[in-house]
């Protein structure tokens, strides 16, 4: 009987074998769990930015109108004895008209104020102030301001989301969550504004304090938003039901580097505005059944109000450019600031009436 006890105690422990293996299946079930985390927390940041961008966007719009109307925007025609029509065709639409510029900003900070001006917009830069900063895209109404451009300025720190009061070059300084910057067009006599928000974050980590950054390829010209002529157009049709194919899946020939400004439209998440108001955003970049890289864009196309092209002029625009791409703006993945590789994630676009 004292035997069979002993026996039996000896009986209740685990061999190493069954503890390794209870380990090894513990440890998979962690691993599977742990696993989840980075898409879990990739989701929660699209949720947010999902919600917040327009939020930036609007308070973006509200600041701007703030600081400029309507009739503070001219014509070339006005500004640089220029024809009274865009001088790319495909943009003109009624006389007078222009398609998407970009308001220049100051590069380096003027001795003339007490706070840092990098980055600040001055919707009209005067050309006399090209030392310090990038050359206005924008005509102003010399009806009303003559020949001198009105100063008219957004610092860095307004373009901030929470906004911020202070900016500095000491990369240790707090980031901003998010940051727009914006375009203008004047169409159909009515002038539109394009606002883009993203976030900007040092590459491998870190945190520094940001301010929209030089375009080393031509430095008189304002970098952000890019704008590039696509070399492979495509239209805002969809689905063509004669030949069944969706010009939403567009074929590029160029190998894709993420540090190219001029390719990192194919980003998938990217935000595109063309030249006709439209908005599109990529949805996956893949190799198709020929062995061809291919840039697919959500359909349909994000909609905003159907505002049909004319012009006085006919001769000067194609009647079905409409709906034809090409040009696009865009914020590019990855620009250098200071030396500091920044990596910029587009979050939101919008167009809106001034």
């Amino acid at each position: 009987m004292i035997r069979s006890k002993h026996h039996q105690q000896q009986r209740l422990g685990f061999s190493l074998v069954e503890v390794l293996l209870a380990i090894f299946i513990l440890g998979l079930g962690i691993i599977s769990i742990v696993s989840l985390f980075p898409a879990g927390i990739a989701q929660q940041r699209q949720s947010v930015d999902d919600i917040i961008g327009p939020i930036v966007a609007q308070n973006a719009i509200a600041t701007i109108r703030t600081r400029v109307r309507p009739e503070d925007f001219g014509t070339f025609l006005d500004v640089n004895n220029l024809p009274d029509y865009d001088p790319d065709p495909l943009l003109a639409t009624t006389r007078g008209d222009w398609g998407w510029r970009r308001p220049a900003f100051y590069t380096s900070d003027l001795v003339v104020t007490d706070w840092d001006d990098k980055g600040t917009i001055n919707l009209f830069l005067d050309l006399t102030l090209g030392s310090n900063g990038t050359i206005s895209e924008l005509p102003w109404n010399t009806f009303i301001y003559g020949n001198t451009p009105p100063d008219i300025r957004i610092p860095q720190t307004e373009r901030y989301y929470p906004m911020s009061s202070t900016i500095s070059d000491d990369i240790r300084q707090p980031r901003p969550e998010y940051v727009w910057d914006c375009m203008f067009r004047r169409f159909q006599g009515k002038i539109m504004v394009a606002i883009f928000v993203y976030r900007a974050s040092i590459v491998g980590g870190g945190s520094f304090a940001y301010s929209v950054s030089f375009n080393t390829f031509a430095p008189n010209i304002p970098l952000l938003p890019i704008n590039r002529i696509t070399s492979s157009s495509w239209n805002t049709y969809g689905i063509d039901p004669a030949t069944n194919a969706d010009d939403a899946h567009i074929a590029v020939t160029d190998p894709y580097n993420t540090a190219n400004q001029a390719q990192s439209w194919q980003e998938p998440g990217q935000w595109l505005l063309d030249q006709n108001n439209n908005l599109h955003r990529v949805m996956a970049r893949y190799r198709n059944d020929n062995n061809q890289m291919v840039v697919e864009l959500v359909r349909p196309v994000l909609a905003l109000p159907n505002l049909h092209v004319y012009s006085l002029d006919q001769s000067m625009v194609d009647p079905t450019s409409e709906n034809v791409v090409s040009n696009i703006f865009y914020i590019p993945r990855e620009v250098e600031i200071n030396n500091v590789s920044v990596r910029l994630t587009p979050v939101y676009v919008t167009v809106k009436e001034l």
